[in-house]
C-alpha cells in the first residue's frame, strides 16, 4: 500500500501540481498580503448571515411536525444558541 501510495504522490507533484502551482500562487500572495483580521471578520460574518438566515424562517415551518408550539422547540432560538460560542470564540482569539 505504501508504495502505491509513492507512486500516486510522485504523479500527482509531476504532473498536477506545477498546473495547481500556477493558479494559486497569485491567490496566495493576495491572501499574505490581507490584514490578520479579516480573516475574522470573514468568520463572524458567515455566522451572522447564517443566525439572520434562521431567524427568516416561518413559524409554521419551524414547528412542522412538533406536537406543540412551545417556546423551546423554537428552531430558531437553538440555532442563535448553537452560533452564539462560535462568534465569541473568534472574537476572543
Amino acid at each position: 500500500m505504501s508504495d502505491l501510495w509513492n507512486a500516486f504522490s510522485k504523479w500527482m507533484n509531476e504532473n498536477v501540481a506545477p498546473s495547481l502551482r500556477s493558479l494559486l500562487e497569485p491567490l496566495d500572495r493576495w491572501i499574505d498580503g490581507l490584514p490578520g483580521w479579516s480573516g475574522t471578520f470573514c468568520a463572524v460574518t458567515l455566522f451572522v448571515i447564517a443566525g439572520l438566515w434562521a431567524f427568516t424562517l416561518k413559524r409554521e415551518y419551524i414547528y412542522l411536525g412538533a406536537p406543540d408550539q412551545a417556546r423551546w422547540r423554537d428552531l430558531r432560538i437553538w440555532a442563535g444558541l448553537v452560533l452564539l460560542p462560535y462568534i465569541v470564540i473568534y472574537l476572543l482569539f
